[in-house]
């Protein structure tokens, strides 16, 4: 018994302990499982880890180009010998989710003088539409476009002219913008002061216009119009051929682009879903046989209509048997929005109508030979 009772005395701070402890995780059981629920609550307010399987980035497509460098001035003796350098290609970036939940990824593809950054964190630090999506379940895409941001242009097309190896009217023409975009973009009728109840976060418009880079494509397409050019057409392909078939998201230009690349590349049923955001056209209804098996969707902000375009093109695809919706977001009750809605206080709120419009249009509908 003296045992028995020394044991029992020296356990027993150990055994009340244990007992304490075990008492305190009890009653904390529900919380700590309504905080494990919380962390796949999919809210997207950016409080809770965002938890992956994997995340990375990738070049696709681009070419070689042989640069002579003639009998021209040398700008740097030691970086220009004769040689081979790749143009064209395009930077992607991905994340996927630990648990997928759609069958389909996304492609999220940006507009003129804008990058990759598009899609990722807010002006104001909020998330955005990359994280969102990942966090949704989605397998995500998002990409700089050939030319701009991590996919570099051609240098040779400016140096050639400085050493004095090419003519000045083969230089490039870039353009960029700044300030403008404040009225361009539908935040208000001019800088600084905005249009009643617009959605973009103003306090953060200096941290949008650090985003904004020159922009070849008007130059790579050879036209004011907004139409797609040889190197995305080919880089989009190839990237469709690598993920498999994606709801591919084009905001403004890279919206308006979608008309071109379906009809360049090989196989529209490469697409799994075509969404323009505000891309400023609908196709023409010639190419709503092209479109049959792809749903298509385009999304029109406040302070504006949808395209004229739109409706007839619509209602073409609808009557051959495809999906074809136009939604303008203040039908839905959705007020405020500006160009660059996916940084909008409202992002997230978008963002679950078109992810809505993907479960009921690309997940739900059968998919064509």
């Amino acid at each position: 018994m003296k045992n028995v009772q020394r044991f029992s005395k020296a356990a027993a701070p150990n055994t009340i302990l244990a007992a304490a402890l075990f008492a305190i995780f009890t009653a904390a059981a529900p919380a700590i499982l309504a905080a494990e629920r919380e962390s796949q609550n999919l809210t997207g307010d950016g409080t809770q880890p965002l938890v992956l399987r994997q995340v990375g980035s990738f070049f696709i497509g681009g070419r070689d180009i042989a640069i002579p460098y003639g009998e021209g001035k040398l700008i740097n003796p030691t970086y220009e010998p004769t040689d081979v350098i790749k143009i064209d290609q395009m930077y992607v970036q991905f994340m996927f989710p630990m648990e997928r939940k759609h069958e389909f990824p996304v492609i999220f593809v940006h507009g003129a003088f804008h990058t990759g950054k598009t899609w990722e964190v807010t002006p104001d630090g909020r998330e955005g539409w990359a994280e969102y999506f990942t966090r949704r379940g989605f397998d995500t895409y998002w990409v700089d476009k050939p030319w701009k941001g991590r996919s570099a242009f051609n240098l040779q097309l400016i140096n050639g002219v400085e050493r004095g190896d090419a003519p000045p009217s083969t230089l490039p023409s870039p353009v960029i913008l700044g300030h403008n975009g404040w009225s361009v973009f539908r935040f208000g009728p001019s800088y600084g002061v905005p249009n009643p109840g617009v959605q973009f976060p103003l306090e953060a418009v200096d941290e949008w216009l650090k985003q904004l880079v020159p922009d070849f494509s008007f130059y790579l397409r050879g036209t004011p119009s907004t139409v797609s050019y040889p190197a995305l057409n080919t880089d989009v392909e190839a990237l469709l051929k690598k993920t498999g078939p994606a709801v591919y998201v084009g905001h403004s230009q890279g919206g308006g682009e979608i008309i071109t690349i379906v009809e360049a590349i090989s196989n529209p049923n490469l697409f799994a879903g075509l969404i323009s955001v505000e891309g400023g056209r609908c196709p023409p209804v010639a190419d709503a046989p092209l479109y049959k098996n792809v749903p298509f969707l385009y999304v029109t902000g406040d302070f504006t209509t949808p395209p004229a375009s739109c409706e007839p093109f619509i209602a073409a695809l609808n009557a051959l048997g495809g999906s074809g919706t136009s939604l303008h977001l203040p039908d839905l009750g959705i007020m405020g929005n500006d160009h660059m809605m996916m940084m909008d206080r409202n992002n997230l709120e978008v963002a679950n109508v078109i992810q809505d419009w993907i479960d009921e249009h690309v997940e739900r509908k059968p998919r064509g030979e």
